[in-house]
């Protein structure tokens, strides 16, 4: 996840003490939930918008910490083991006389944020479209000329991605999102990348199955208010 390329791994001293991810809006929080370090991280947390913990000790913790300012949502993994490009490759080719599917560039990186939604370059990995043009990869359906659903990496490791889908609310149920994120995982499957996908929505969830990634044991993500 960190590779110099996004987030930064924060930790104090000792082999038992506390460390943890940052790669906003997320924070990632392990080891010792006691003294001076895990207390700072506590401090940071307000900063966030999520919080995964692999504990439940780190749970209670946090909500102790951020009283009355904390949810526990649920979110399923998925394994790409079973994406098959064949079937992925049917489902971005899928005849459509309107739209029309290409790489994004700076450009439509550009337009994507401002049409579509912000997230498509994540403000975790990439401090503009210019950086996720150099470093991301993402596929957008164009409808009349225009940016109207994509699929992007969030974030970016050097085998792997994690993928972002959003559409325009006026273009949704239309298997837009399918085809972008159905090309966009034909173009990692075939230049040796994994793309992770983990989500707390139901829609993404059945877009997960659709495309053929296979559910894991969920688990609780904090989102935390300001």
């Amino acid at each position: 996840m960190l590779e110099g390329r996004c987030g930064r791994l924060l930790t104090g001293p000792g082999a038992n003490g506390t460390a943890w991810i940052e790669a906003l809006p997320f924070l990632f929080p392990a080891g010792n939930v006691e003294g001076s370090v895990a207390e700072a991280f506590l401090e940071s947390v307000g900063e966030a918008g999520g919080v995964v913990v692999g504990t439940e000790r780190w749970l209670v913790e946090i909500e102790r910490h951020c009283a009355g300012r904390t949810l526990r949502t649920p979110r399923t993994p998925y394994s790409a083991e079973g994406l098959d490009v064949g079937h992925l490759q049917s489902l971005a080719t899928r005849a459509d006389e309107d739209t029309e599917i290409v790489r994004m560039d700076e450009e439509l990186a550009r337009l994507a944020v401002t049409e579509i939604d912000p997230d498509l370059v994540f403000p975790g990995s990439f401090s503009e479209p210019r950086a996720f043009a150099a470093d991301g990869v993402g596929f957008c359906v164009l409808r009349q000329g225009r940016p109207v659903s994509a699929a992007t990496s969030a974030f970016v490791s050097s085998d792997a991605i994690e993928v972002q889908v959003n559409t325009h609310p006026g273009h949704r149920n239309c298997g837009l999102a399918t085809k972008a994120s159905a090309a966009l995982l034909t173009w990692c499957l075939e230049h040796g990348l994994t793309p992770g996908w983990d989500t707390g929505d139901e829609a993404s969830r059945q877009l997960a199955r659709r495309l053929g990634y296979r559910e894991l044991p969920g688990y609780e993500m904090l989102v935390v208010a300001p």
